[in-house]
């Protein structure tokens, strides 16, 4: 399958979940999502799991290396649309300050579509 991060970037086969470009800053963010358990447990243990993927650090090196500013983050919502802070901060960091209503509205309805493929299951 082909990358997520544009090819005029960089030629690569990772392929983080969301991939935010801002060109003219040559910033990009890069930001997985995990549906987990709802429990915090399950939470907490997701987004451990998905901030030490080994390949991310090797794509945000080279994104580095080629004068890009990456970020890396991680998105959770419980199965059955639990928001984490952690998944807020991680979208506030992207948005404007003054954006905190879209932050939320971003996340509420990514909550909504989980919790209407979980009752699909």
């Amino acid at each position: 399958p082909p990358s997520t991060i544009p090819p005029n970037i960089l030629s690569t086969s990772s392929r983080p979940d969301i991939v935010i470009v801002n060109s003219l800053c040559k910033q990009i963010h890069l930001l997985e999502l995990t549906i987990p358990t709802n429990s915090k447990n399950g939470l907490n243990h997701a987004r451990e799991r998905k901030l030490h993927k080994p390949e991310y650090n090797y794509l945000i090196s080279d994104l580095k290396v080629i004068g890009w500013s990456p970020s890396y983050d991680t998105i959770e919502i419980g199965s059955l649309g639990h928001l984490p802070s952690s998944s807020l901060e991680a979208i506030s960091h992207i948005v404007s300050q003054d954006s905190s209503s879209l932050v939320t509205s971003i996340l509420l309805e990514a909550a909504k579509v989980v919790i209407a493929c979980s009752h699909q299951i």
